[in-house]
C-alpha cells in the first residue's frame, strides 16, 4: 500500500466513517508539517516554528502514537511516513513557513491532499475553530487537545482544564497565555467523541489498507 493515490469521500455515514475521521486527524498533522500552521491563528512566528517542527517530528520519528492513528485510519504507517517525509524534505523550512503564506499545491503534479485554506475545524458553543485557535482561546495546550481528540473526546471535553473544570472560552478581551508549543498529538484518555462536529473533513481514501497483524 502506498499513500500516493488519494480520493475524498464526504459521506460520514459510509461504512468507513470511523476511518475517515481518523484520516482527518492524521491529515491535520500532515498539513501542518508540510505547509505550516495557518497564519490566521494567534501564534507568533516563534510559536509557529515550534508547532511545525513538532508536527514534523511526530511524523518522521517512529512512535507508537503515529502508528496507532494510522492503524485506526486503515493505513500503513511506514508507507505514510515515507511518503510524507519526502514531502517535508521538499518543503520550505519551518522558519520560512512561519513567516510566509501557506504554500499552494503546484499544478501538473499528481494530486496529493487537497489544497486547503485552513486546518480541520471543530464546532462547539457556537464557534467553529481549528485546534490551534481552540488552544489559544481556552488556554489548554494544543498537544493536549489533539491527544484528547485522537482518543475520542468531544471538543467540549477536550478543551477542559487538567483539573476537570470546564473551560469558558473568552469572546473578547485579553486572550489566555499559551505556552509556546507543540503541534503534535495525542495522549491517554477515554471517551467516544460523539459530541464533536468535524467540519471540512478531508476524508482521505488511500489506494490500499494496512495489512492485519
Amino acid at each position: 500500500m502506498t499513500p500516493d493515490d488519494i480520493t475524498y469521500n464526504d459521506d460520514l455515514s459510509a461504512i468507513d466513517a470511523r476511518e475517515n475521521l481518523w484520516r482527518a486527524v492524521l491529515f491535520n498533522a500532515i498539513d501542518e508539517a508540510v505547509r505550516g500552521v495557518s497564519q490566521s491563528s494567534y501564534f507568533s512566528p516563534i510559536q509557529r516554528v515550534a508547532l511545525i517542527k513538532d508536527a514534523r517530528d511526530y511524523i518522521t520519528v517512529p512512535n507508537k502514537d503515529f502508528n496507532t492513528v494510522c492503524s485506526l485510519a486503515g493505513l500503513d504507517p511506514e508507507a505514510v511516513r515515507e511518503h510524507v517525509t519526502k514531502q517535508i524534505a521538499a518543503a520550505p523550512t519551518a522558519e520560512e513557513l512561519a513567516i510566509t503564506p501557506r504554500q499552494k499545491k503546484t499544478k501538473g503534479k499528481k494530486p496529493g491532499p487537497k489544497p486547503r485554506t485552513d486546518t480541520v475545524r471543530f464546532e462547539y458553543d457556537g464557534k467553529t475553530l481549528t485546534i490551534a485557535e481552540w488552544s489559544e482561546l481556552s488556554g489548554v495546550n494544543a498537544v493536549t487537545i489533539r491527544q484528547r481528540l485522537r482518543n475520542g473526546w468531544a471538543i467540549s471535553r477536550a478543551i477542559e482544564k487538567a483539573d476537570g473544570r470546564a473551560t469558558r472560552v473568552r469572546i473578547s478581551g485579553k486572550r489566555p497565555a499559551r505556552r509556546p508549543g507543540v503541534s503534535s498529538v495525542f495522549g491517554r484518555s477515554k471517551g467516544t467523541g460523539g459530541g464533536s462536529t468535524l467540519q471540512e473533513t478531508p476524508n482521505i481514501t488511500f489506494s490500499g489498507k494496512a495489512e492485519n497483524a
